[in-house]
């Protein structure tokens, strides 16, 4: 979760608590470019420790508790200028329950950074056939709503939760939109889940930007890519 010094909390949305368990430490972290193809402009963040491999925007910037705080600030202050280090210094990032983040330094604003980040949990006993179980998803929709209604301001889901298929593996996808107060007044964000199920874990990972904001196609583009 990241937090704005100065009382402005940077929200990063993480599971349903009734599913969210904590997340593998991720303490092996490779490149790997040579048995992945790669996508044009993405780059591939490899983790054994959580059995994954996904490409991303080469241009957004990772963290998990393999890397040091103060290298990725530096990385940061290269690519991007003072003034994104700034952002990122100060952000407090806990990584006790995700088990990587990335974002979208490119695009963000005074106040926020757009984000993805991942929740490993266990399943529960759930499997894919699961997922695709109406009533299993609105199980997952009722408990969405009934968790976030309760910490977030003006919370409104955007459409029913859904299933498709990506790449290889198949997803629940849930959408809403909500608001969080700022110095500067209200900060509208929208947040997307998707949610997939591997051997015995659930694997959830989370889009949120400013509303309006939204690039479907990127993270559809990057989830068709994971691999485990």
């Amino acid at each position: 979760m990241f937090m704005k010094k100065n009382n402005f909390k940077m929200l990063l949305i993480l599971a349903v608590v009734v599913i969210m368990a904590n997340a593998a430490a991720c303490n092996d972290l490779t490149k790997n470019n040579g048995t992945v193809k790669t996508i044009e402009g993405f780059d591939v963040y490899e983790n054994n420790t959580i059995g994954i491999k996904i490409q991303y925007p080469a241009e957004w910037m990772y963290i998990d508790s393999s890397l040091n705080k103060d290298d990725i600030n530096a990385a940061i202050l290269e690519v991007f200028g003072q003034e994104k280090a700034d952002l990122f210094n100060e952000l407090e990032t806990d990584l006790s329950s995700i088990s990587v983040v990335w974002y979208d330094f490119e695009n963000s604003g005074d106040m926020f950074v757009p984000n993805a980040n991942l929740v490993v949990s266990d399943a529960g006993g759930a499997t894919q056939n699961d997922l695709k179980s109406p009533s299993y998803q609105k199980d997952i929709q009722d408990s969405f709503e009934g968790y976030y209604k309760q910490i977030f301001g003006n919370f409104k889901t955007v459409g029913d939760i859904k299933g498709r298929t990506l790449g290889s593996n198949y997803f629940i996808n849930y959408t809403f939109n909500y608001t969080l107060d700022s110095e500067s007044g209200e900060l509208n964000l929208i947040c997307c889940q998707e949610i997939t199920e591997k051997n015995g874990n659930l694997y959830i990972f989370t889009f949120t930007t400013q509303a309006g904001k939204m690039n479907n196609a990127t993270y559809e583009k990057m989830l068709s890519t994971l691999e485990f």
